[in-house]
């Protein structure tokens, strides 16, 4: 499939010739990078190392003994190894063969020369990342020069450069050389599936799976724990009864397991029971699970994103010091921000930092509590009822999440 890539992107990059030349050169450029992921490069030397940059460093290094140069240049030689550029021009220059200097040349005007191929494709790379990071265009005279049959050309004080001419034809050879070097296959072990136009890859939506055993991780328990969280606060957004999914299956399994479970793994389980077990009638639970859960109490009084939750959702105060409330909210938001783990509902991400807004609020730190306000509003930008709080903020009035939102109270299990 890396081939396909990078014909798709030549061909591409051709057509955007007439429209964005920038385009059309950095694709061509491009076009090649899929094929060079694997290709192994030789280790470098301190006389590979860029010019502009090895001599500077040779003078400073100058007064340096033996071992420390030695150790220096092996530092940055290091860092170098993989650099893209690099790995670029080695993979071009291993896919050329005679006949790119030989009959293929013969018919072409200004032909690139083996002696300048590394710094051609040196300024093509150069060209590459000042269009895309820069929004910078070509030099003119390559923009001129696409009437034009030479494959390079001189820009004044600048160097030899390839034109679209001599691109396209580098470009091409190499792709051509790559696949006539690969091993024949009968058939390529690749799931075309996914390559199939129209056909996207989605994720289920939990009504699908969250009901349904399985092998327990603990990034599953958390999964399923964030989810059936996100169907209550679906409900609760609604404004009617949540539709939950049936978890008897998957928590009498769970609850099974829970002494083989690390703790990690075992915490999201235990409030994933307590939660399912406050919305379902009492007939629907069994209590021999119940007196198995029991025996981990205490496993949920400690700070955690998973124990913050449940607070929430029984609407109970954390007994937690304030400092650490903030640093499980702060972690999860992080995390997030990362791409670490699973994220919870919008609703309850609003709902844990306006938690955290009203002990900040209660303790006199109006400060801070303002700026959780800030913050809840920004992870739910245009929400009108967190602008109206931030805007009317009253460090004497209570931050009732749930009266913020205008979100109906839960009924407790008396009623």
């Amino acid at each position: 499939m890396d081939t396909m890539r990078s014909i798709r992107t030549y061909v591409t990059g051709m057509y955007r010739l007439g429209d964005d030349p920038g385009a059309a050169y950095t694709l061509l450029l491009s076009a090649l990078e899929p094929l060079t992921r694997h290709f192994e490069i030789p280790e470098p030397t301190w006389e590979d190392y860029p010019a502009n940059k090895r001599r500077p460093m040779d003078l400073a290094l100058g007064s340096a003994d033996g071992g420390t140069r030695r150790s220096v240049r092996a530092a940055l030689l290091e860092l170098d190894k993989n650099a893209i550029g690099r790995r670029f021009r080695l993979f071009v220059d291993a896919h050329l063969d005679a006949a790119f200097f030989r009959e293929e040349a013969a018919a072409t005007i200004s032909p690139i020369g083996r002696s300048s191929l590394h710094g051609c494709l040196g300024h093509a790379y150069a060209l590459r990342s000042s269009y895309l990071h820069a929004s910078k265009g070509l030099p003119r005279e390559l923009t001129l020069g696409l009437v034009s049959r030479a494959e390079t050309i001189q820009v004044v004080g600048r160097g030899t450069f390839l034109t679209f001419e001599g691109l396209s034809r580098l470009v091409r050879h190499v792709i051509r050389q790559f696949i006539a070097r690969q091993e024949p296959v009968e058939k390529e072990p690749y799931d075309y599936f996914g390559e199939e136009p129209g056909v996207p890859q989605l994720e289920a939506a939990p009504q699908y799976w969250l009901h349904t055993p399985g092998d327990f991780t603990a990034r599953d328990g958390r999964k399923r724990l964030f989810e059936f969280c996100g169907q209550l606060a679906s409900g609760l957004e609604a404004g009617e009864t949540a539709q939950i999914s049936n978890l008897s299956d998957v928590l009498e399994q769970a609850v099974g397991r829970l002494s083989e479970m690390a703790r990690k793994a075992r915490l999201p389980f235990l409030v994933l029971h307590r939660l399912y077990s406050s919305v379902v009638p009492e007939d629907c639970q069994v209590d021999e699970a119940i007196e198995i859960v029991c025996r981990y109490e205490e496993e949920m009084d400690d700070p955690s994103i998973e124990t913050v939750l449940l607070a929430l959702m029984v609407e109970a105060v954390p007994s937690w010091p304030l400092d650490e409330h903030e640093a499980v909210v702060r972690a999860y938001f992080e995390g997030k921000q990362r791409g670490e783990g699973v994220r919870i509902h919008t609703l309850l991400e609003v709902g844990i930092t306006l938690e955290l807004a009203e002990r900040y609020r209660e303790s006199g730190d109006e400060m801070n509590a303002k700026k959780l306000v800030g913050f809840a509003l920004e992870n739910d930008p245009g929400n009108e009822s967190l602008i109206r709080l931030e805007r009317e903020f009253d460090p004497s009035e209570p931050i009732r999440w749930m009266e913020v939102l205008a979100l109906p109270a839960r009924e407790s299990d008396d009623d």
